[in-house]
């Protein structure tokens, strides 16, 4: 997605996401420190369970802030710990 490779069968959702995960690319490329902001891209902000986070294509979604718990949730494999036996 991120170098429009992805082939002739992509839906509009995806052309949208890939589109827009190249501009944020060129933004970040030309300009470390602001290119990204100046593009909309909000910096994080580790505010601990308020911290938000960018995400792209997900859910609909090109571009959506989350939250930590949506951004650890993949992770979340309950709440028993795993142990080595």
């Amino acid at each position: 997605m991120l170098f429009g490779t992805t082939g002739p069968g992509n839906t509009a959702f995806e052309n949208s996401t890939s589109a827009r995960m190249q501009d944020f690319w060129v933004a970040f490329a030309s300009n470390p420190f602001s290119g990204l902001v100046m593009k909309g891209w909000l910096p994080y902000l580790p505010n601990g369970t308020a911290a938000q986070f960018g995400q792209l294509g997900e859910h609909g979604e090109v571009v959506q802030r989350i939250g930590i718990d949506a951004l650890e949730a993949p992770c979340d494999y309950g709440t028993t710990p795993i142990r080595d036996h």
